[in-house]
């Protein structure tokens, strides 16, 4: 079956490395009672904006958490791509480690570089991937990212990829995949094809939708996009995929629409078509999709959700059997009923001036807790939000309010 669109882009760009020393550890915030959720501390700089984090479990154990950071939201005028390494399961962390900067004396120039995105791949490397956008007449160094205008319309938009075969310590790239997206998310298949996920802002019809590219020869070459979901009826985005053992891929999507509930889309053939949209979840998705498969065989989908009385920012979270998960409930917001099992939240943004929050990523210890990563403001001054960590107990995620 041939893909939608063939696309070799020229990687004779030069490499280079970048070095960073782990020194210096960051003590947890809170210390919490048994079977409660313990908060830690990641990253913090209060003259900056740092959001957008991802994390993995690197070979050695260690994890690795990926984020952005910027004067403010969007990218600023001296964005940079960062990580943090934890070698205690995430109770310490880090001095920040510098893979990549955009600056006036940078190497390859200025731009915008927002979501950050990493991946332990099969052959035990570290992928980190980042949306960047050049500067356009839409996006002029220093502004703030324009969404109504988004940079996957110009021709100098792509998402760039950097690897790590040290696990965090030093970085190779970027590599440019003119792969046109913003918020992505990365998976690699089970057959080692790597999928490389994102939104296009459709200006014609003003809405939302979600694509795939994918490579199969370890991100040399990429074919795409693929379109998940172009309706717009269901505006939607910063979708992420789990595959399940029989080989479907379920994707969960943004809520852009903030209609009831939360849904997603199905494919049987690796991605390359896809049916739906299907009921998923429980309340409605308003950020950055971040799935995976528990030990258990259950998924676990977190995402941002509206807090209370919508003024305010929350990292929630849903749980659905292997079964809910592979369920073809046609999505309907007005007969909208949840699939998940259980359902809750883990934190809510409680800056009164400007909440900022609810991106994030998680990987699952080996006793079975969640260790979890988002972008707060909370206490921090308003505009400079930071990277937080949450140590989960598995019983919390089966046992919250919303259990069923």
């Amino acid at each position: 079956m041939q893909p939608h669109c063939f696309l070799r882009p020229p990687f004779g760009a030069s490499r280079w490395l970048v070095l960073g020393l782990l020194v210096s550890a960051v003590p947890s915030v809170s210390a919490a009672a048994e079977g409660e959720i313990q908060q830690f501390t990641v990253s913090r700089d209060d003259t900056h904006h740092q959001a957008w984090p991802s994390l993995c479990i690197a070979s050695n154990g260690d994890l690795v958490c990926s984020y952005a950071e910027a004067d403010n939201h969007g990218g600023g005028a001296h964005p940079r791509t960062l990580v943090c390494i934890s070698k205690d399961q995430g109770q310490t962390w880090g001095k920040p480690i510098v893979v990549d900067t955009r600056t006036k004396g940078s190497p390859l120039g200025r731009g915008f570089m927002m979501c950050r995105w990493i991946l332990r791949l099969k052959d035990d490397s570290l992928l980190l991937a980042s949306d960047f956008n050049g500067t356009t007449p839409l996006n002029p160094p220093g502004s703030v990212h324009n969404f109504p205008a988004d940079p996957v319309n110009s021709g100098d938009a792509g998402a760039w990829l950097y690897r790590s075969r040290d696990n965090g310590r030093t970085w190779t790239g970027p590599r440019k995949t003119f792969c046109l997206t913003v918020s992505l998310t990365m998976k690699q298949l089970s057959n080692g094809t790597i999928i490389l996920a994102g939104e296009h802002y459709r200006t014609k019809g003003d809405y939302w939708s979600q694509i795939i590219y994918y490579s199969k020869d370890n991100t040399k070459t990429w074919y795409g996009p693929v379109v998940v979901l172009d309706n717009p009826e269901y505006s939607c985005g910063e979708g992420d995929l789990v595959e399940m053992p029989g080989g479907e891929l379920v994707m969960y999507l943004r809520n852009t629409l903030r209609k009831k509930g939360a849904f997603k889309m199905i494919s049987d053939d690796d991605g390359l078509t896809w049916q739906g949209p299907y009921a998923a979840g429980n309340s409605s998705p308003n950020g950055r999709i971040t799935a995976g498969i528990l030990s258990s065989g259950d998924v676990l989908v977190l995402h941002r959700v509206d807090g209370p009385k919508d003024k305010s920012e929350a990292l929630g979270f849903f749980v659905e059997s292997p079964q809910a998960a592979l369920s073809r409930i046609p999505y309907d917001p007005k007969t909208y009923q949840p699939t998940a099992k259980s359902w809750g939240t883990i934190d809510i943004d409680t800056n009164k001036i400007h909440t900022d929050a609810g991106y994030s990523g998680w990987v699952e210890l080996p006793n079975r807790d969640v260790y979890a990563v988002q972008y707060i403001t909370a206490d921090a001054p308003r505009g400079k939000p930071f990277i937080r960590g949450y140590r989960i107990p598995k019983s919390f995620l089966t046992t919250s309010s919303g259990n069923r």
